[in-house]
């Protein structure tokens, strides 16, 4: 965070331009620090990109009918990532929550995205959704349906329509959505077992 202060990553610049050298070389030390078998790099396998929604500001050069557009930028900016990560990795995986065609050749799976509810039915119309606007990328279950109530629905409904299923952390489960988080149980493991 230090490092970026001031430059062009730093939030109250707003504009990220993926043509400015500045911007090149900090995203390049960043994706070389997370990618990297070099030492005292993490030499990580995947990323996730999140919060997508904070993307095009006026600064961009809209005037330049390259740059024109939400999608257009989208596409630059995650074929730089594809690109940057590459030179580290050739098998890496990137995930994103972008239904759109255009940005389908740059991901490896979409995910359904945050489900405040414990109903296995939503992330199955996002997961179809994400499949017909992004051909060619794995439509993946976000891990917000790991609700004892629901589990075996959701594993279910993943498996049905062709889906992966994303886990944040199999060491606490929901009751339901209106119950705090609590220690996964031996009941719970095995539930785990059974549908997994």
């Amino acid at each position: 965070d230090a490092d970026m202060a001031g430059g062009p990553l730093d939030p109250p610049n707003r504009k990220i331009d993926p043509s400015d050298p500045a911007f090149l070389e900090v995203l390049e030390n960043a994706l070389h620090r997370i990618f990297s078998s070099d030492e005292g790099c993490y030499d990580c396998d995947g990323i996730k990109i999140d919060y997508a929604a904070d993307k095009v500001h006026p600064e961009l050069p809209c005037e330049d009918p390259s740059w024109r557009g939400e999608e257009n930028y989208l596409v630059h900016f995650y074929g730089l990532l594809r690109r940057e990560i590459s030179r580290y990795k050739t098998d890496i995986q990137i995930c994103a929550c972008a239904p759109n065609w255009f940005l389908a050749e740059f991901l490896d799976t979409n995910r359904t995205g945050d489900v405040y509810t414990d109903d296995w039915r939503e992330h199955a119309m996002r997961a179809r959704v994400l499949q017909v606007c992004a051909p060619g990328t794995v439509a993946k279950f976000d891990f917000s349906g790991n609700t004892r109530e629901a589990f075996p629905d959701y594993i279910d409904a993943a498996r049905r329509i062709g889906a992966t299923v994303q886990f944040g952390n199999v060491f606490t489960m929901q009751g339901n959505c209106d119950v705090g988080t609590g220690k996964t149980t031996p009941a719970d493991f095995e539930m785990l077992r059974r549908h997994l």
